[in-house]
């Protein structure tokens, strides 16, 4: 099993899930959610921005990830925090990548 890097998945000072690594390939990470229901609320933020609803609501939730300055992963390990993550990819489950720079 690949010993890898717990995530926290952030937006303002909420933890909205973490993320454990389930292997590396420079430059993606891949890992599996461990709350994807709370992830469900943002989840088509982070699917392709031609696929972003016209409505009320998802500008909404635009303006709220704007005013809390966009989404943060950290690295539970060495709190080291990357900002402003975006595009966080999923399989429409639990399984997500997203690019690092290590």
């Amino acid at each position: 099993m690949f010993n890898g890097t717990v995530w926290e998945l952030g937006l303002g000072t909420e933890v909205i899930s973490t993320i454990r690594e389930t292997s590396y390939e420079s430059p993606w990470t891949y890992g599996e959610l461990n709350n994807p229901a709370k992830f469900d609320r943002f989840r088509v933020y982070f699917g392709s921005d031609e696929d972003w609803p016209e409505s009320a609501e998802f500008e909404a939730l635009l303006n709220e990830i704007r005013s809390k300055g966009g989404f943060w992963l950290r690295d539970t390990a060495s709190n080291e925090q990357l900002n402003n993550v975006y595009p966080i990819n999923h399989d429409g489950a639990s399984g997500v990548w997203f690019r690092t720079h290590r």
